[in-house]
């Protein structure tokens, strides 16, 4: 249900970075890489994967749920907004940018 979801905002993001969903066992992970706009990294990650989880909660309110958020860069002074914006364990200073929500969603 989400991935069309996923892909219906893909037209408003794609200038920002690439982004790509896979499906691993029970999860969907989707990955942010290649910042393409002319704007601070961590601005642009935030940005996006920001929007894709609100995206996410405006089309299926009250059911949306994440499970991980994981980040390439160290931990900004306000890392704590990252777990309460995204309702899930924040992880910094990981291999990729990534949004993590269980398949059945």
């Amino acid at each position: 249900m989400l991935l069309p979801i996923f892909e219906k905002y893909r037209v408003l993001l794609g200038p920002v970075c690439d982004y790509y969903s896979e499906i691993h066992d029970d999860n969907v992970v989707i990955v942010c890489e290649g910042i393409l706009a002319p704007m601070p990294y961590r601005w642009c990650v935030e940005c996006v994967l920001a929007a894709i989880a609100g995206g996410i909660r405006f089309n299926l309110p009250g059911v949306a749920r994440f499970t991980a958020v994981r980040l390439t860069y160290p931990a900004p002074d306000y890392a704590n907004l990252y777990e309460q914006i995204f309702a899930c364990p924040a992880y910094f200073e990981q291999e990729r940018n990534e949004l993590c929500f269980p398949k059945s969603l």
